[in-house]
C-alpha cells in the first residue's frame, strides 16, 4: 500500500517538472503564462523538486529500515 502512494506522489511530482518545462520553456507555455502568471509553472517546479526529493527519502528511509530489520531477524 504504502509503495502504492509512494509511486503515486512520485508520479504527481515528475508531472509537476513537466508542468514547469512546459511552462518556463516553451514558447507555447510562455505564451499562456505571460508575465506574473509565469511564476505558476516556476513554483511548480520547486514544488515538483521537493515532492520528488522527500518521496525518494522516504523510500530510502523505508527500505533501508526494512533491511535492518530483516538482518537482525536472521542474526536470532
Amino acid at each position: 500500500m504504502m509503495k502504492t502512494v509512494l509511486l503515486l506522489f512520485f508520479l504527481f511530482g515528475l508531472s509537476l517538472l513537466g508542468f514547469c518545462f512546459w511552462g518556463v520553456s516553451t514558447s507555447a507555455g510562455q505564451a499562456a503564462f505571460p508575465e506574473m502568471a509565469g511564476l505558476y509553472p516556476f513554483y511548480a517546479g520547486g514544488l515538483s523538486g521537493a515532492i520528488v526529493l522527500l518521496t525518494a527519502l522516504i523510500y530510502t528511509s523505508r527500505r533501508w529500515r526494512d533491511r535492518r530489520a530483516s538482518r537482525s531477524s536472521r542474526e536470532r
